[in-house]
């Protein structure tokens, strides 16, 4: 497994300053610890993890407008509450399909576009006030997985 995952391909999309700034200041103003989130970097939706290589790639210039659709709440693998943001873009699904037809791989059953606020939250979703300021997602970016 890990010499196919040495392989693969992460392309992701980075929200702009001010959509980073926006979603910070929502979660100190209900008190959501961004923990394990970047503090000093924008967050970031991922568009494809493929454990195996996507040939001759290029990040594309678009930009992506996303509406927020609802927060929602999972376990990560160590059992630690991911709080994230839910959005509707489907110009990031289309993206992400088009990664598929080129060659990656997706290991979840479908693709939901995300940012992740907090992995490793401790309170209830059922307090929070919707967020319903539009994400402006401006800078595709590729790493390879090692």
């Amino acid at each position: 497994m890990a010499e196919i995952k040495k392989n693969g391909t992460y392309v992701g999309v980075r929200a702009s300053k001010q959509t980073t700034e926006e979603l910070r200041e929502y979660c100190k103003q209900n008190s959501i610890d961004m923990v394990g989130t970047v503090h000093d970097r924008r967050l970031h939706v991922t568009i494809i993890y493929s454990l195996k290589k996507i040939p001759k790639l290029h990040a594309i210039d678009d930009e992506y407008l996303a509406t927020p659709s609802k927060l929602s709440m999972f376990k990560s693998d160590d059992d630690a509450n991911v709080l994230v943001l839910e959005l509707d873009c489907p110009e990031l699904i289309l993206r992400h399909e088009q990664l598929k037809q080129l060659g990656g791989t997706h290991t979840f059953s479908s693709y939901k576009p995300h940012v992740t606020l907090s992995y490793d939250f401790d309170g209830s979703i059922k307090g929070l006030p919707n967020y319903n300021k539009q994400l402006i997602l401006d800078k595709e970016y590729i790493k390879d997985l090692k």
